[in-house]
Parts: structure tokens; sequence; C-alpha cells
């Protein structure tokens, strides 16, 4: 969509959010203003004091040079509390060269709760590495547990029979909700491994 918005601002007309929305037959007003912001933080675009948006004057190559891939975006809890959460997909288009992986291995988490605080906290974007490997010890993941996708710290360890299995920690240990979850392959699958924090 950036693309689409920087071919509308080079034929040199100040374009506010709506018309822009317009004019890309968007129904989503949030997703234009969301593109919008990422334009304005890279200096390609500039917001007029009449609330209109512009092309900066030497932005214009750059901007026709830029590669965006769009990656798929879920909510997932770090929290105890809820029982239920919301995957509903919606996307975000991201700068390719910034990122040394196929983009069908990708997925971006918007975390909803506390329990990897200070790591993380309420809101935040991360982006995750889908994979069959088995994780690391100690490293955040993403990971299905019956009513949906944590955000969590592996650790593996050994029962009293010698079978191994895994813990899903949290990161904020003061809260006392913030239980250790016991995963098994019958109540849960591994999703991805943690990359990188998203700054908007």
């Amino acid at each position: 969509m950036k693309n689409k918005i920087i071919e509308l601002l080079q034929k040199g007309q100040d374009m506010s959010l709506s018309n822009i929305q317009l004019a890309l037959n968007v129904k989503n007003k949030p997703a234009v203003s969301y593109h919008l912001r990422g334009l304005l933080d890279k200096g390609i675009v500039q917001k007029t004091e009449n609330k209109t948006y512009k092309l900066t004057e030497v932005a214009g190559l750059a901007a026709e040079k830029m590669e965006s891939i769009i990656i798929p975006c879920i909510t997932a809890k770090a929290g105890p509390s809820d029982n239920v959460i919301s995957e509903s997909v919606t996307e975000i288009e991201m700068d390719s060269t910034k990122i040394p992986y196929k983009p069908n291995n990708l997925v971006i988490v918007k975390v909803s709760g506390t329990s990897m605080m200070p790591t993380f906290k309420d809101g935040d974007l991360l982006l995750f590495r889908k994979s069959q490997d088995r994780p690391r010890n100690n490293e955040i993941v993403l990971w299905r547990v019956d009513d949906g996708a944590k955000i969590k710290r592996i650790k593996w360890a050994i029962d009293d029979t010698g079978e191994p299995y895994g813990l899903l920690l949290s990161d904020n240990i003061q809260d006392e909700e913030n239980k250790p979850i016991k995963i098994t392959d019958d109540n849960s699958s591994f999703i991805g491994i943690f990359v990188s924090k998203i700054n908007e």
C-alpha cells in the first residue's frame, strides 16, 4: 500500500487522509493511516499545516526503490487470565531489505497482556520466525496451548520417569498469577521463535 500512496502523491497534489483512502478504495482508514505513518517516519512523506500529505522533494527516487512484503499479524497472550484470545489475522507491510527471512516463514504478533514485562509490554509488535526445529532453552517462543497462541520463554526439563517436557515461563515473575505452563504433544504445538521487536 505504501507504493500506491507514493504513486498518488507523485502526481503533485497534496491529499488528506480521507482523500487517499477514497482514491485507493480502501475501507479501513486505520490501515491507510498506518502506512502513512511509516512513510512519515522514513522521511518520504511530509504532513502540511493543512493536515494534508505530500512527498518530500528528495524522497521520490528512494521511495520508488523501496521493496515491501506483507506479513500476517495475530494477537497472542502474554498473560494468564484470558481463556480465549482473538486470532483474527490482519496484515502489516515491512521493508524486505531489513529482513533476512522468507516472508512465508514470518508472522507478526501483537502482545496482549503483561506477563512478559519488562521484556515486552502490552501492545508491542514482535516478529517471529516459524520453525519446526526444537527451540533452545531460554528462547522466547510463540506456542499454541489449548485456548490460543502464547508468548513465553521455553525451559526444558525431565520428569521422574526420564521423559522430557517443556515449561512455558513468564518474565514477569512478580505477578503470582504467571505460573509455568507445562506443555505436551497433546495440548500444544510450537509455532515460532522470536526474531525482533518491531518499532511502529
